[in-house]
């Protein structure tokens, strides 16, 4: 009976404390179902809520990090667990729900990425320029999910073995702008299945999660690794299309947890002591960067970042670490300048950059062979136009950037086959991580000329990815560029608190926890539309 009210006491206390978030999350459901005008049932919303409270009293442990009353050492644990735990965990129970009711390929491209995921399994690691690929003729039956719109957990896949007799598709010609890397975990997913011998609905279900257990490890590294921003990265991992993308086929989530292991890496160069960066240091920042410039080519100038690190942070000598022992070895310098060494690295990545996008160019998109050819959409007739009129291409990217900036929060609150938009949420999210960004914590090792630099290198991918779509999805001289998705923007977001904030050691928490309401709130809207 004593443990009992002490229990009670424990999680009245911590109730108190988060008082004005319970508000703020019961205001914003309120605002969000007035916004869609349309109410879930009582079971799905008690569900989700008592999702939302047990979150409130677990999940962002020890908010205000003061003493208590009552203190139970059973709960210990999980107020040690750490943030970047703590996100993992998030974005995997979630990403479930996600991966578990969401329609059978029901993600932009995701019947593209699942067939290439099978080719993966077959032993393909490449594609070829051949018309078709002769695979597991499963994938057909899986594409029916695409135009019926049927939802996985209630789909006859379970009932349908995964074998069936091999077919010839286009498809998989639709992913050659991803490298086979972007692929392994759907892949390991569906080899697990195919070993255990089990049905197709349960192979599907095995792809989707171990893509998703491979992007929540990701984005747990990101946070981890990164001596500060911890909160702001942890938001941007636990985004509600990144979540969902995350518990799909689509190699996206790739590109999303890779990049914020990129960006978590800057930021731990950035703090770190003067006289501390070596040839290590530099190598495995190229490293990332060279990986992000074949999994999404406008990413690669993330190691642009580099140029702006100040040059005393580099070492003039390399330590060498044998076991427990730190030994110096023999003094090797940077030549006296640090600026070949990272003119070097840029150049490196950039070959690399450019290795990858001749080979993808080689290889022809016949999935999207109609609209391209219906809506005139040549890349080589695009460049000559752009070449021959360069002032009208330009204005045409600088308007349609500029225009774009006005449904880019919106399409990432967008899911499904960007069919369903989530109307409120993306201007709540504005305000109250906004609220964050203006409102952290005075203390960076950030300077004005490094946050100079992440903007330069932020605007740049930014262009970049409309240059690109511009070339390969606009039709010749056309005034607006087309096939711009919100998506491929998550990373210029996540660049955005370097640029504007500061450390939010003292509010990584509560960052934490407002990323979870959002996504409690995303959740809750999936399930009405679907």
């Amino acid at each position: 009976m004593e443990q009992k009210k002490e229990v009670t006491t424990y999680l009245w206390e911590r109730l108190k404390e988060r008082k004005y978030y319970f508000l703020i999350a019961v205001c914003l459901i309120i605002l969000y179902q007035l916004g869609l005008g349309v109410f879930v049932s009582k079971k799905v919303l008690i569900t989700l809520i008592g999702f939302l409270v047990v979150g409130i009293f677990l999940l962002p442990f020890d908010i205000y990090e003061k003493k208590r009353k009552t203190e139970i050492t059973k709960f210990n644990w999980i107020s040690n667990l750490g943030i970047h735990n703590y996100t993992c965990i998030i974005i995997l129970l979630f990403g479930l729900l996600f991966a578990y009711f969401a329609p059978v390929y029901g993600s932009p491209d995701e019947n593209v990425h699942g067939a290439r995921a099978i080719h993966l399994v077959e032993g393909h690691l490449f594609i070829d320029t051949n018309r078709t690929a002769r695979i597991n003729g499963i994938q057909s039956i899986y594409t029916q999910g695409v135009d019926n719109g049927e939802n996985l957990y209630i789909s006859q896949l379970f009932d349908q073995p995964f074998h069936v007799e091999k077919e010839d598709t286009i498809m998989v010609n639709g992913a050659k702008s991803f490298p086979f890397l972007s692929y392994i975990p759907q892949a390991i997913g569906i080899a697990i299945g195919d070993v255990l011998g089990v049905n197709a609905g349960i192979v599907f279900l095995l792809g989707r999660i171990c893509n998703l257990i491979c992007y929540a490890l990701f984005i747990r590294y990101a946070v981890k690794i990164a001596p500060a921003y911890k909160g702001f990265l942890s938001a941007m991992g636990m985004f509600p299309m990144s979540v969902y993308l995350g518990a799909s086929y689509n190699p996206e989530a790739t590109v999303t947890g890779l990049g914020l292991v990129t960006i978590g890496y800057f930021i731990r160069l950035c703090y770190k002591e003067e006289g501390t960066i070596g040839f290590r240091q530099v190598g495995n920042y190229l490293l990332l960067c060279s990986f992000m410039a074949v999994v999404k080519l406008p990413y690669a100038l993330l190691i642009g970042l580099l140029l702006f690190l100040p040059q005393k942070a580099f070492s003039k000598e390399i330590r060498k670490n044998e076991g427990d022992r730190v030994q110096q070895d023999k003094k090797q310098y940077f030549d006296g300048n640090v600026v070949i060494v990272k003119i070097i690295s840029v150049g490196i990545c950039g070959m690399v950059a450019l290795a990858w996008l001749l080979y993808s160019m080689h290889i022809p998109d016949f999935v999207h062979e109609e609209y391209l050819v219906t809506n005139g959409v040549d890349t080589i007739g695009q460049l000559k136009f752009a070449l021959s009129n360069v002032v009208y291409s330009i204005k045409v990217l600088f308007f349609s950037s500029l225009t774009y900036l006005d449904t880019l929060m919106r399409e990432c609150f967008t899911f499904g086959w960007l069919t369903y938009t989530l109307p409120i949420l993306p201007v709540c999210y504005i305000f109250v991580m906004g609220g964050f960004l203006v409102n952290s914590q005075k203390e960076s090792k950030i300077t004005a000329t490094m946050r100079m630099g992440v903007g330069i290198v932020a605007v740049g991918i930014y262009l970049t990815i409309f240059a690109i779509q511009f070339l390969n999805w606009t039709p010749v001289g056309a005034n607006q560029v087309l096939g711009v998705q919100g998506r491929y923007f998550v990373l210029v977001l996540a660049l955005l608190p370097l640029i504007f904030g500061n450390s939010t050691s003292k509010k990584e928490k509560q960052i934490l926890f407002t990323a979870l309401i959002f996504l409690v709130l995303s959740l809750i809207g999936f399930f009405v539309y679907f």
